[in-house]
């Protein structure tokens, strides 16, 4: 276990801007210490190389088990850390990662690969928030970019005969839920028109989807608890339930 007094104390002797982050791993108990490098008028940096080099030496001479951060005031640093961050610990489940910075938030755009869940998502998303928020950037905006490969035009269909007729957003949440990652609802509404178009569904004038005769003929049917005519009831039933409820 880190000595965080003993870290502390050295941190402060120096008069360092610090913010101090556990590790992401559970199982890892070392530190991960942000260090803010400020600038005065002449570009005299505090901490200098010099001294940083000083205060590693330092650390490594207490044996304590940390990583020294800097955080410089141009964009690029952070961009550089933000991004090491994210991808040492999610590298198996992101293909492209990219940060944009506007005067009132920061964008930042992950594309997933197949595969990946709702819980995912969340995941790498609050991942994300912390270290904004360590770093003093809580007010950033954050934006999760999916792959586009999304759940199948079967795993839609099966979905929307469960708790049809519904909006594309009541579809989407009901997905998610059942942890099954929708990239949008504007991806979910191309393909709902996808299917439309195919005569899988249709669309009433409330905006709300539901399958053809043809939708519900392709997917078939099952017998017992696994029915999707049972599962469908109860969902339906739910909804009465929670519409009548005080």
């Amino acid at each position: 276990m880190i000595d965080q007094d003993k870290l502390e104390d050295i941190l402060f002797s120096y008069n360092l801007d610090f913010t101090i982050v556990p590790h992401a791993e559970e199982h890892d108990s070392s530190l991960r210490v942000f260090v803010r490098v400020k600038y005065d008028n002449y570009r005299n940096a505090t901490p200098s190389k010099k001294g940083l080099k000083e205060i590693r030496a330092r650390i490594e001479l207490e044996e304590l088990d940390v990583e020294l951060l800097v955080l410089d005031p141009e964009w690029e640093s952070v961009n550089r850390i933000l991004r090491n961050w994210v991808l040492r610990r999610f590298s198996k489940y992101i293909t492209d990662f990219h940060v944009k910075r506007s005067r009132r938030e920061v964008v930042i755009s992950v594309r997933l690969k197949s595969g990946y869940t709702a819980d995912r998502v969340r995941q790498i998303k609050s991942h994300i928030e912390g270290f904004m928020e360590s770093i003093g950037y809580g007010r950033s905006n954050i934006q999760v970019v999916f792959s586009e490969e999304g759940p199948s035009l079967t795993t839609i269909l099966a979905n929307l005969r469960t708790i049809s007729p519904c909006a594309i957003d009541e579809l989407t949440a009901f997905m998610e839920r059942k942890n099954i990652a929708v990239p949008s609802e504007k991806w979910m509404s191309r393909r709902l028109d996808e299917l439309r178009r195919k005569g899988l569904v249709l669309r009433n004038d409330f905006g709300e989807f539901f399958l053809t005769a043809v939708g519900l003929s392709g997917l078939g049917s099952k017998k017992g608890r696994q029915s999707p005519d049972v599962r469908r009831a109860l969902v339906l039933a739910r909804r009465e339930l929670n519409r009548y409820a005080p």
